[in-house]
């Protein structure tokens, strides 16, 4: 009986309920706009640089100078441009990645160039090393930005200082010297890509991501950098693909914009908010090593664009299946005819 006389409560006052939830749904929805917009004011309104107020005189002055400057851009216009972070010590894994991904400088007819990207160093004799490292190779830029892991903000913006004072190119690519990419699968998901490509980013995007304000983490990002409880979406550092219109377009707003530490959060949430930079999650083209490290093989890694490995779950495995992955795309090309 109860039942139904709430059903016939209900039917009476239908309309004036349905009234009543819809005003209530609008209002929410009005907070929660104020409440974004207000947000991303009080965001980008904290890292714009003051009148008078100090600037980093490499990521916001962009006074770079190149020690070791390679020439692989001054006779070609390139497809794909490839950025590498390297360590100065890191030689191994430069070899490694000539030797494997780096060794496919076209593929379906586009064309790929790749360079590392190091910063200067105090040790004389390691300098002779990375010296005629690049003699043999010509693929190392190397600038008077001091190498370390606190200074990956003045490298990320050196390289697209140097890419846009040195090449012309239809994408860019920015890595990390431990990330494995597949450059078959990369140049078919380009192609694949509506020209023209929009103000955006592809990569792994992260959110809901909380600042480590433990000073002895390397992550460590202190309140007086960032003083937001949350990351806004940004693109996981280890990997992403963009155009050259959007590194210039970063480029410019470093000139105006407080650096932090994090390079990831600062190119393409604090540098992107202020040029209206889209993000794109490509995670679903990526072999994720958390939930698939005890299946790295060549045919898992064949369908794969980049190997996600934020804790090294992989290590060198996927390297080490180059060979294999090289002769599957050899054998594929020979057949259609490319």
């Amino acid at each position: 009986m109860r039942l139904t006389h709430l059903y016939r409560l209900v039917g009476r006052h239908f309309k004036a309920l349905l009234i009543f939830v819809t005003v209530c749904l609008v209002f929410y929805l009005i907070r929660w706009w104020f409440a974004t917009v207000s947000y991303q004011k009080v965001f980008q309104r904290f890292f714009k640089l003051r009148y008078g107020e100090n600037r980093d005189p490499f990521i916001n002055q962009h006074r770079y100078e190149y020690i070791l400057s390679p020439t692989v851009c001054s006779q070609r216009n390139l497809n794909i441009f490839i950025a590498i972070q390297s360590g100065p010590t890191n030689t191994k894994r430069r070899q490694v990645i000539r030797a494997s991904y780096g060794s496919v400088h076209r593929f379906h007819g586009l064309s790929i160039a790749l360079v590392f990207m190091l910063g200067s160093v105090n040790d004389s004799i390691l300098q002779e090393k990375i010296t005629r490292e690049f003699r043999d190779h010509n693929d190392i830029v190397q600038s008077n930005v001091h190498d370390g892991y606190t200074f990956l903000n003045r490298k990320h913006i050196m390289a697209m200082d140097w890419f846009l004072k040195n090449c012309q190119s239809d994408f860019v690519v920015k890595l990390d010297d431990d990330t494995f990419v597949n450059p078959y699968r990369l140049v078919d998901y380009m192609s694949s890509l509506k020209k023209p490509i929009p103000n955006m980013m592809f990569c792994k995007v992260m959110k809901n991501e909380i600042p480590v304000r433990k000073p002895s983490s390397k992550w460590h990002t202190p309140y007086h950098q960032y003083p937001f409880q949350k990351f806004p979406p940004f693109c996981l550092g280890f990997a992403y693909v963009t155009t050259p219109k959007v590194w210039a377009t970063l480029y410019v707003a470093s000139e105006t914009n407080r650096p932090m530490d994090m390079d990831d959060v600062y190119v393409s949430a604090v540098l992107g908010a202020s040029t209206g930079l889209q993000l794109k999650d490509i995670g679903d083209l990526m072999y994720d090593c958390i939930k698939h490290q005890r299946t790295v093989n060549m045919e898992s890694l064949r369908r794969s664009v980049l190997v996600l490995d934020r804790w090294n779950d992989c290590g060198d495995k996927p390297f080490k299946h180059w060979e294999e992955i090289k002769q599957y795309y050899n054998e594929k090309s020979s057949v259609i005819g490319f």
